[in-house]
């Protein structure tokens, strides 16, 4: 059986610093926001918070601080938007590449996706 060994885990938390994480707490809540900061007892403090509860947003709390015993983990969410919007622009892509009929909808895409998505699509570039 493979050993395993004991990570620090203040890097990681170190790492996190300014990004955006979502923090699960035992009791259920789940927060996201921005690591501002993390202290010696690995507490932690967020800024643009939102408290997820079921999985449900219940509100923006602003700054929060919470304490180190309440974790049960945090995890960087970057990549997975990232992954969200990649996936998004393929069916897109999709949508457009197999519809005959225009769709009109709207959404929350960065401007340098859809230029990405124009000139895949029209073969040129769009200032």
């Amino acid at each position: 059986m493979a050993q395993t060994l004991p990570l620090n885990p203040k890097p990681f938390l170190n790492s996190l610093t300014g990004k955006p994480v979502s923090v699960k707490l035992k009791w259920g809540m789940e927060y996201k926001g921005f690591l501002v900061s993390v202290d010696a007892y690995m507490n932690l403090q967020l800024a643009n918070t939102e408290e997820y509860i079921d999985g449900a947003c219940t509100g923006n709390l602003g700054e929060v601080l919470i304490r180190c015993n309440n974790v049960l983990y945090i995890r960087g969410l970057e990549e997975e938007e990232e992954d969200a919007v990649n996936k998004l622009n393929n069916h897109i892509i999709s949508l457009i590449i197999n519809s005959s009929i225009i769709i009109y909808t709207i959404f929350i895409i960065p401007i340098e996706s859809i230029k990405r998505i124009v000139h895949s699509i029209n073969g040129f570039n769009v200032e």
